[in-house]
């Protein structure tokens, strides 16, 4: 048998929990009430049943319990119900017959919880105390029903910023939590949060696995994967190293590296041989910097970095440019919002001079026939972009890309 009285009392507490009335403001002239609805409750309407009999006798125990007020039909006393009423003064004992929680009780405990951590993730609590202030939810971070959860979550994205040397996940979760799994369960919004809020910056718009190598944390090691340079006769396929290896290699000062090359994607990075240019390339400069082209050469370095690049691998850069000086800097990504970022992230993090290679006008309108629908939040990004001083010379392309609709990866580019 279907319990009308507890569904019908739940949705009141719901429109309850949504007034003034629960934060404390004045109850007096207030209504909060439930009015039958087809939707909800289609068989009361039906009136080949007699469900409304059920009904009726649950909802009247509610009301000679001081819990509901009945409101019924005019000229239908005791026979169709119009609304059920809240009676205000008894919402303590509607909520223990329910087995339910205040949300006033849940607001209280989450907030205690985050100010547990104001100091390491000050924007995210100040975010959950204005949310709660203002009577709104903060569901798509923590789960109010869910209090120890909402711990776990911002314990663990506390722990991700404190870390301060390299680690595999599942050894982090055995220094949290004593058990190699129960990180793996979190880590998904516990890295949401530090992307969204964290305080000064270097996480905004990373994703998870960004996040935790860039604090350190890794699934499985790290690889950074070069050709080029050195490596040119004995490994002309190219070698990898781990970001901890990398920074052990010794840099010979009597070879000569002239050009430093990043690449974002793996499959471009397999299939690269270099390329040369009749004419400068507008936009990306490459053609006057090399004076013709980026050759597969014992002067040209080429680095898979995998996406953003982590604390190991811009330190790596940075002892490359230590050891060669005068060596040119490039980025060679796809042309979307991601690809700029990248490159901006890099420029800004490591402080060197990099020029975007293949990310310009030109090559866009010559493979744009294959490029992919730029997205709505793809639009909005290049509108921002667009504003953003760095990107002043990719104005004229960012426009261009948001009047076509379109976004190329770096594999379609030949």
């Amino acid at each position: 048998m279907r319990r009308y009285d507890d569904f019908i009392l739940g949705k009141i507490l719901d429109k309850y929990e949504r007034s003034s009335a629960s934060k404390g403001g004045s109850r007096r002239n207030m209504e909060i009430s439930y009015k039958l609805d087809r939707k909800d409750i289609p068989e009361y309407f039906d009136v080949s049943r007699m469900d409304f009999d059920i009904l009726h006798s649950q909802l009247r125990e509610l009301e000679n319990a001081g819990l509901l007020r009945l409101v019924w039909k005019k000229k239908h006393e005791g026979q169709i119900l119009e609304k059920c009423v809240l009676v205000c003064g008894n919402v303590t004992e509607a909520y223990r017959r329910l087995g339910r929680t205040p949300k006033s009780e849940k607001e209280t405990e989450i907030l205690g919880i985050i100010r547990k951590y104001e100091d390491q993730m000050p924007a995210f609590a100040k975010w959950v105390e204005e949310r709660i202030s203002q009577g709104n939810s903060v569901k798509q971070y923590l789960d109010m029903d869910d209090s120890k959860q909402a711990e776990r979550i911002c314990y663990l994205a506390s722990r991700i910023l404190q870390n301060r040397s390299e680690v595999f996940l599942r050894q982090f979760s055995i220094s949290c939590f004593h058990d190699s799994k129960i990180a793996e369960r979190d880590i998904s919004a516990a890295t949401r949060i530090l992307s969204d809020f964290e305080c000064d910056g270097r996480l905004k718009g990373l994703d998870a696995e960004e996040v935790l190598e860039e604090c350190l944390i890794f699934r499985n090691p790290s690889w950074i994967m070069m050709k080029g340079g050195p490596w040119i006769d004995t490994f002309p396929g190219g070698i990898g190293i781990t970001d901890e290896d990398a920074l052990k290699v010794k840099w010979d000062a009597l070879s000569v590296i002239t050009c430093v090359l990043t690449i974002e994607n793996l499959t471009t990075f397999h299939q690269w041989k270099g390329f040369g240019f009749s004419e400068p390339v507008s936009g990306g400069g490459i053609g006057a910097i090399l004076d013709g082209g980026m050759e597969l050469d014992g002067e040209t370095l080429v680095i898979y970095l995998g996406g953003y690049a982590n604390r190991s691998k811009r330190e790596f850069l940075l002892r490359i440019h230590e050891a060669y000086p005068a060596a040119k800097f490039f980025h060679y990504g796809d042309i979307d919002c991601g690809g700029f970022r990248i490159w901006k992230n890099l420029s800004e993090s490591t402080g060197l001079a990099i020029t975007p290679c293949r990310m310009d006008l030109d090559t866009y309108r010559e493979y744009k026939k294959w490029g992919r629908t730029l997205t709505e939040h793809d639009r909005v990004l290049l509108r921002k972009m667009m504003e953003d001083p760095f990107y002043e010379d990719q104005r004229e392309l960012f426009g261009e890309m948001l009047r076509d609709g379109r976004k190329l990866e770096q594999e379609v580019i030949g």
